[in-house]
């Protein structure tokens, strides 16, 4: 065990007694409870950040499917097209290469979305 001359302040217990201590803890308990504020206002910032997200994701999927039944004829109730060939060709050319799998995810998950209108 360190002596008192071996001790850093913070290991040195308080000099008379419990009276600095109790003086402490009225500051504690205000710190915490803006601590719990703070994470409390944090937590509801993320959760409104997430309901954001989700809701342009869903929109950037509408917006997809879209184009690739009115552009490229994709039928989503059908189980193979052409359309995904068409348009990862196209997404090359463009210089924003997506290939043919990565495509049909997109547009499968996005016909997903005509299902619940």
């Amino acid at each position: 065990m360190p002596t008192n001359a071996t001790m850093s302040d913070a290991q040195r217990p308080a000099e008379g007694g419990g009276a600095e201590a109790s003086c402490e803890m009225p500051s504690l308990t205000i710190e915490a409870d803006e601590l719990r504020k703070t994470v409390a206002q944090l937590q509801s910032q993320l959760s409104h950040q997430i309901t954001s997200s989700k809701r342009e994701q869903k929109s950037l999927l509408r917006l997809a499917i879209g184009m690739a039944i009115r552009k490229y004829g994709f039928d989503p109730r059908a189980t193979r097209s052409r359309a995904t060939a068409a348009i990862a060709g196209d997404l090359k050319l463009a210089g924003v290469p997506l290939d043919e799998g990565t495509v049909l995810k997109f547009l499968r998950q996005s016909a997903e979305l005509l299902d619940d209108d």
